[in-house]
């Protein structure tokens, strides 16, 4: 997970944010709440536990073709879609 992470580096990504997670490791359960666009900072995924990080900071993504929700509460953050013509 380490290199993949320290590979995206500077690269604007979106995330799922969430509330609740039920279950341990690979069979965990998340409740999704929303999306966010981020940039990694910094990792760093190995010494102690005390030392481990991965430094995220808010950041625009564009997703051509993205569809919002349709009510007015704000599920994503920092996401934009360009506007585009369709025929």
């Amino acid at each position: 997970m380490k290199d993949e992470l320290a590979s995206i580096a500077g690269q604007p990504r979106i995330i799922p944010l969430f509330s609740n997670v039920s279950g341990p490791g690979n069979n965990a359960q998340y409740t999704i709440t929303g999306f966010a666009g981020i940039r990694i900072l910094d990792v760093k995924l190995t010494g102690k536990m005390s030392s481990k990080r991965v430094i995220v900071q808010p950041a625009r993504v564009q997703l051509y073709g993205g569809i919002p929700a349709s009510d007015d509460t704000p599920t994503s953050y920092f996401i934009y879609s360009p506007v585009w013509l369709v025929r």
